[in-house]
């Protein structure tokens, strides 16, 4: 009898944990599935030269001061809109370099964002 229920303990928690997992990688597939557009010019060479001086990496950047509200690309504490903020700064990339840049920083913020979402599922496990 004890070996039963421990059998079947076993086995509600393992269907837990693969329920919480089915979910997690539904979660990870839907937030991957954009993708920024392809470009003539390399965005990460691009960044590393004209921004990089002042600003260590692409997704750190977009990871510390960038947040999306309202379907827009915004600096966190500036408020600033970054495909009109990105001209004017230091650096001035033109039309094709300023989109490449926010389709990236975007694309950074957003793969952020879902990671931290499904993170406490994938973290789930037997025994948690």
């Amino acid at each position: 009898m004890h070996l039963d229920f421990v059998t079947l303990m076993v086995g509600a928690r393992m269907a837990s944990f693969f329920k919480l997992l089915t979910l997690s990688l539904l979660t990870a597939v839907s937030c991957f599935t954009f993708t920024p557009n392809a470009y003539s010019l390399d965005i990460h060479e691009l960044f590393e030269t004209r921004c990089g001086n002042c600003h260590q990496h692409s997704g750190e950047l977009a990871l510390k001061k960038l947040v999306i509200e309202n379907g827009v690309l915004r600096g966190e504490n500036s408020g600033n809109v970054i495909d009109i903020f990105l001209p004017m700064h230091f650096g001035h990339p033109n039309p094709e370099e300023t989109t490449a840049l926010y389709d990236l920083f975007l694309w950074q913020v957003r793969a952020a964002g879902c990671l931290k979402a499904v993170a406490p599922f994938v973290m789930l496990g037997p025994g948690n």
